[in-house]
Protein backbone atom coordinates (compact mmCIF):
# COMPACT_ATOMS: atom_id res chain seq x y z
CA UNK A 1 0.00 0.00 0.00
CA UNK A 2 1.38 3.63 -0.79
CA UNK A 3 0.14 6.15 1.73
CA UNK A 4 0.52 9.95 0.59
CA UNK A 5 0.28 10.93 4.14
CA UNK A 6 0.83 14.80 3.81
CA UNK A 7 1.42 17.34 1.56
CA UNK A 8 3.40 19.68 4.51
CA UNK A 9 7.21 20.28 3.46
CA UNK A 10 9.32 22.45 4.37
CA UNK A 11 11.41 22.44 1.32
CA UNK A 12 10.90 23.92 -2.32
CA UNK A 13 12.36 21.95 -4.63
CA UNK A 14 12.09 22.73 -8.36
CA UNK A 15 10.91 19.26 -9.61
CA UNK A 16 8.50 18.64 -7.02
CA UNK A 17 4.83 19.43 -7.57
CA UNK A 18 3.48 22.28 -5.54
CA UNK A 19 0.41 20.01 -4.40
CA UNK A 20 2.91 17.39 -2.69
CA UNK A 21 4.03 20.22 -0.24
CA UNK A 22 2.40 23.37 0.30
CA UNK A 23 0.58 22.27 3.05
CA UNK A 24 -2.61 22.78 2.21
CA UNK A 25 -4.13 19.58 3.12
CA UNK A 26 -5.04 19.08 6.78
CA UNK A 27 -2.51 16.93 8.36
CA UNK A 28 -4.09 13.01 9.01
CA UNK A 29 -6.04 12.24 12.35
CA UNK A 30 -3.97 9.69 14.34
CA UNK A 31 -7.02 7.85 15.30
CA UNK A 32 -8.63 7.34 11.95
CA UNK A 33 -5.17 6.12 10.51
CA UNK A 34 -4.60 3.78 13.16
CA UNK A 35 -8.51 2.23 12.71
CA UNK A 36 -7.70 2.39 8.84
CA UNK A 37 -4.72 -0.16 9.68
CA UNK A 38 -6.39 -2.80 12.06
CA UNK A 39 -9.23 -2.67 8.86
CA UNK A 40 -6.24 -3.40 6.31
CA UNK A 41 -4.74 -5.81 8.78
CA UNK A 42 -8.14 -7.89 9.08
CA UNK A 43 -8.72 -7.26 5.19
CA UNK A 44 -5.93 -9.03 4.62
CA UNK A 45 -5.65 -12.10 7.15
CA UNK A 46 -8.92 -12.93 5.68
CA UNK A 47 -7.81 -12.90 2.08
CA UNK A 48 -3.79 -14.76 3.30
CA UNK A 49 -2.27 -11.86 2.55
CA UNK A 50 0.64 -9.64 4.43
CA UNK A 51 0.77 -6.10 4.17
CA UNK A 52 3.69 -3.84 3.33
CA UNK A 53 3.19 -0.25 3.44
CA UNK A 54 4.66 2.88 2.29
CA UNK A 55 4.32 6.34 3.69
CA UNK A 56 5.28 9.62 1.47
CA UNK A 57 5.12 12.64 1.41
CA UNK A 58 5.35 15.67 1.40
CA UNK A 59 8.26 15.29 3.93
CA UNK A 60 6.82 12.75 6.62
CA UNK A 61 9.14 13.64 9.10
CA UNK A 62 7.05 16.92 9.56
CA UNK A 63 4.31 14.83 11.13
CA UNK A 64 4.97 14.89 14.47
CA UNK A 65 2.73 11.34 15.44
CA UNK A 66 4.91 9.13 12.39
CA UNK A 67 7.18 7.12 14.67
CA UNK A 68 3.67 6.59 16.95
CA UNK A 69 1.90 5.06 13.13
CA UNK A 70 4.69 3.02 12.64
CA UNK A 71 4.81 1.53 16.16
CA UNK A 72 0.98 0.51 15.71
CA UNK A 73 1.33 -0.65 12.49
CA UNK A 74 4.74 -3.30 13.42
CA UNK A 75 2.36 -4.11 16.96
CA UNK A 76 0.21 -5.33 13.75
CA UNK A 77 2.99 -7.79 12.21
CA UNK A 78 3.24 -5.26 9.31
CA UNK A 79 6.21 -4.15 7.07
CA UNK A 80 6.85 -0.22 6.57
CA UNK A 81 8.98 1.59 4.48
CA UNK A 82 9.16 5.52 4.76
CA UNK A 83 10.91 7.67 1.68
CA UNK A 84 12.08 11.53 3.53
CA UNK A 85 15.42 13.45 2.77
CA UNK A 86 15.96 12.68 6.41
CA UNK A 87 16.47 16.52 7.16
CA UNK A 88 14.88 16.01 10.54
CA UNK A 89 16.23 16.83 14.40
CA UNK A 90 18.30 13.79 15.71
CA UNK A 91 16.14 12.43 18.57
CA UNK A 92 13.36 12.18 16.02
CA UNK A 93 15.13 10.44 13.50
CA UNK A 94 16.61 7.87 15.86
CA UNK A 95 12.69 7.34 17.48
CA UNK A 96 11.82 6.29 13.79
CA UNK A 97 14.53 4.47 12.69
CA UNK A 98 13.70 2.13 15.46
CA UNK A 99 9.71 2.10 14.43
CA UNK A 100 10.73 1.52 10.59
CA UNK A 101 11.70 -1.44 9.16
CA UNK A 102 12.89 0.14 5.93
CA UNK A 103 13.69 3.72 4.81
CA UNK A 104 14.03 5.24 1.49
CA UNK A 105 16.51 8.10 1.73
CA UNK A 106 16.09 10.53 -1.55
CA UNK A 107 19.02 12.92 -1.57
CA UNK A 108 17.84 16.52 -3.23
CA UNK A 109 20.65 18.41 -4.91
CA UNK A 110 18.83 21.62 -4.11
CA UNK A 111 18.77 21.32 -0.61
CA UNK A 112 20.09 18.38 0.97
CA UNK A 113 23.22 18.80 3.26
CA UNK A 114 25.82 16.00 1.93
CA UNK A 115 27.58 15.89 5.44
CA UNK A 116 24.04 15.69 7.28
CA UNK A 117 22.65 13.20 4.93
CA UNK A 118 25.24 10.97 5.08
CA UNK A 119 25.74 11.25 9.02
CA UNK A 120 21.35 10.68 9.17
CA UNK A 121 22.36 7.38 6.58
CA UNK A 122 24.97 6.24 9.19
CA UNK A 123 22.81 6.65 12.15
CA UNK A 124 19.58 4.47 10.15
CA UNK A 125 22.47 2.13 9.13
CA UNK A 126 23.77 1.77 12.05
CA UNK A 127 20.47 0.99 13.82
CA UNK A 128 19.86 -2.01 11.60
CA UNK A 129 17.60 -0.28 9.49
CA UNK A 130 16.87 -1.87 5.73
CA UNK A 131 18.04 1.00 3.62
CA UNK A 132 18.05 2.54 -0.28
CA UNK A 133 19.06 6.00 -1.26
CA UNK A 134 17.01 7.88 -3.92
CA UNK A 135 19.30 10.47 -5.95
CA UNK A 136 17.11 13.02 -7.58
CA UNK A 137 19.11 13.31 -10.90
CA UNK A 138 18.94 16.71 -12.35
CA UNK A 139 20.29 17.03 -15.82
CA UNK A 140 22.50 19.95 -15.45
CA UNK A 141 23.90 18.09 -11.81
CA UNK A 142 24.26 14.43 -13.35
CA UNK A 143 27.85 13.89 -12.52
CA UNK A 144 27.45 15.39 -8.68
CA UNK A 145 24.70 12.72 -8.06
CA UNK A 146 26.89 10.02 -10.06
CA UNK A 147 29.86 11.20 -7.87
CA UNK A 148 27.70 11.38 -4.14
CA UNK A 149 26.69 7.74 -5.45
CA UNK A 150 29.95 6.37 -5.87
CA UNK A 151 31.13 7.93 -2.46
CA UNK A 152 27.97 5.91 -0.95
CA UNK A 153 28.66 2.92 -2.44
CA UNK A 154 32.34 3.15 -1.26
CA UNK A 155 31.14 3.23 2.07
CA UNK A 156 28.06 1.27 2.36
CA UNK A 157 28.33 -1.23 -0.73
CA UNK A 158 25.29 -3.37 0.25
CA UNK A 159 22.39 -0.09 0.13
CA UNK A 160 21.58 -0.03 -3.21
CA UNK A 161 20.97 3.86 -4.82
CA UNK A 162 18.53 4.28 -7.27
CA UNK A 163 18.73 7.25 -9.63
CA UNK A 164 15.69 8.90 -10.02
CA UNK A 165 14.33 10.26 -13.35
CA UNK A 166 12.46 13.85 -13.56
CA UNK A 167 9.51 15.08 -15.10
CA UNK A 168 8.77 18.17 -16.49
CA UNK A 169 5.28 17.45 -15.61
CA UNK A 170 5.43 16.63 -12.31
CA UNK A 171 1.77 15.32 -11.98
CA UNK A 172 1.45 13.45 -15.17
CA UNK A 173 4.97 11.94 -15.19
CA UNK A 174 4.13 11.65 -18.79
CA UNK A 175 7.30 13.84 -20.05
CA UNK A 176 10.92 13.36 -18.68
CA UNK A 177 13.72 16.52 -18.10
CA UNK A 178 15.90 17.01 -21.01
CA UNK A 179 18.37 14.14 -19.82
CA UNK A 180 21.55 13.87 -23.03
CA UNK A 181 21.39 10.08 -24.67
CA UNK A 182 23.66 9.41 -22.32
CA UNK A 183 22.29 10.35 -19.28
CA UNK A 184 19.07 8.49 -20.03
CA UNK A 185 20.78 5.33 -20.73
CA UNK A 186 22.31 5.42 -17.45
CA UNK A 187 18.26 6.26 -15.75
CA UNK A 188 17.79 2.34 -17.65
CA UNK A 189 17.94 -1.25 -16.23
CA UNK A 190 18.95 -0.42 -13.07
CA UNK A 191 17.04 -2.79 -10.94
CA UNK A 192 14.69 -5.15 -12.93
CA UNK A 193 11.52 -5.09 -10.35
CA UNK A 194 9.23 -5.82 -13.47
CA UNK A 195 8.90 -9.34 -14.77
CA UNK A 196 7.12 -9.46 -17.92
CA UNK A 197 5.92 -12.84 -19.08
CA UNK A 198 5.35 -14.24 -22.72
CA UNK A 199 5.13 -17.39 -24.27
CA UNK A 200 8.23 -17.43 -25.44
CA UNK A 201 10.41 -15.50 -23.22
CA UNK A 202 10.67 -13.68 -19.77
CA UNK A 203 12.41 -10.68 -19.31
CA UNK A 204 12.59 -8.04 -16.25
CA UNK A 205 12.55 -4.41 -16.37
CA UNK A 206 11.43 -0.84 -14.47
CA UNK A 207 8.94 2.14 -14.72
CA UNK A 208 12.06 4.40 -15.67
CA UNK A 209 13.36 2.09 -18.61
CA UNK A 210 9.31 1.54 -19.81
CA UNK A 211 8.62 5.01 -19.69
CA UNK A 212 11.69 5.78 -21.85
CA UNK A 213 11.14 3.35 -24.09
CA UNK A 214 7.44 4.24 -24.94
CA UNK A 215 6.67 0.95 -23.47
CA UNK A 216 4.37 1.90 -20.83
CA UNK A 217 1.18 1.53 -22.36
CA UNK A 218 -1.78 -1.07 -21.13
CA UNK A 219 -4.81 0.31 -22.54
CA UNK A 220 -7.37 -2.54 -22.43
CA UNK A 221 -5.31 -4.75 -20.28
CA UNK A 222 -6.37 -6.41 -17.50
CA UNK A 223 -5.09 -4.26 -14.35
CA UNK A 224 -4.90 -6.07 -10.65
CA UNK A 225 -4.48 -2.71 -8.76
CA UNK A 226 -6.65 -3.08 -5.62
CA UNK A 227 -6.30 -6.86 -5.55
CA UNK A 228 -2.14 -6.48 -5.10
CA UNK A 229 -1.93 -3.07 -3.68
CA UNK A 230 -3.62 0.16 -2.60
CA UNK A 231 -3.20 3.87 -2.61
CA UNK A 232 -4.34 6.28 -0.08
CA UNK A 233 -4.27 10.32 -0.39
CA UNK A 234 -3.58 12.72 1.62
CA UNK A 235 -7.23 13.63 2.09
CA UNK A 236 -7.37 10.09 3.18
CA UNK A 237 -9.41 8.74 0.28
CA UNK A 238 -8.74 5.03 -0.58
CA UNK A 239 -7.98 4.05 -4.49
CA UNK A 240 -6.60 0.98 -6.13
CA UNK A 241 -4.09 3.00 -8.02
CA UNK A 242 -2.75 6.65 -8.25
CA UNK A 243 -4.21 6.85 -11.57
CA UNK A 244 -7.80 6.59 -9.80
CA UNK A 245 -9.17 5.36 -13.46
CA UNK A 246 -11.88 3.34 -10.76
CA UNK A 247 -13.29 6.09 -8.65
CA UNK A 248 -12.46 5.61 -4.39
CA UNK A 249 -13.16 2.77 -2.68
CA UNK A 250 -14.17 5.02 0.43
CA UNK A 251 -12.12 7.04 3.64
CA UNK A 252 -9.89 6.03 6.06
CA UNK A 253 -12.55 7.49 8.50
CA UNK A 254 -15.33 5.46 6.87
CA UNK A 255 -16.37 2.43 5.26
CA UNK A 256 -14.21 0.61 2.80
CA UNK A 257 -15.57 -1.40 -0.27
CA UNK A 258 -12.89 -3.52 -0.81
CA UNK A 259 -12.01 -4.55 -4.33
CA UNK A 260 -12.27 -8.38 -5.07
CA UNK A 261 -11.94 -8.82 -8.72
CA UNK A 262 -9.41 -7.30 -11.39
CA UNK A 263 -10.51 -4.43 -13.87
CA UNK A 264 -9.41 -3.27 -17.58
CA UNK A 265 -7.06 -0.37 -17.78
CA UNK A 266 -8.70 2.51 -19.27
CA UNK A 267 -5.63 4.58 -19.60
CA UNK A 268 -3.78 5.70 -22.85
CA UNK A 269 -0.48 5.35 -20.10
CA UNK A 270 0.49 4.01 -17.04
CA UNK A 271 2.49 6.61 -15.47
CA UNK A 272 3.73 6.02 -12.03
CA UNK A 273 5.87 3.96 -10.58
CA UNK A 274 3.82 2.24 -7.96
CA UNK A 275 0.81 1.44 -10.39
CA UNK A 276 2.72 -0.17 -12.92
CA UNK A 277 3.77 -2.93 -10.17
CA UNK A 278 0.22 -4.14 -9.88
CA UNK A 279 -0.26 -7.43 -11.83
CA UNK A 280 -1.44 -6.63 -15.70
CA UNK A 281 -2.48 -9.33 -17.89
CA UNK A 282 -2.20 -8.90 -21.56
CA UNK A 283 -4.54 -11.36 -24.07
Amino acid sequence: MDWWLMNHCSWQCSYCADIIRNGTIPTPSLRHCVKFLEDVHGYARAHGRSVNISFTGGEITEWPQLADLLDHARGLDMTTSIRTNAHCDLTIWQQITRSVTHINMLFHPEHSQTVKFLYALKVAADQGCSLRVTMNMMPDRFQEMLDLEQTILNRWPSIPVDRHMLFEDTVRNTKPQQYTQEQQELLTQQWGDILIEDPDISTYTDFQTLVLQGKNKFKGAECWAGLDQLIVDAWGKVFRSHCRQWGSLGHIGGEIRWPSESMICMKDQCANGFDILAKKEIN
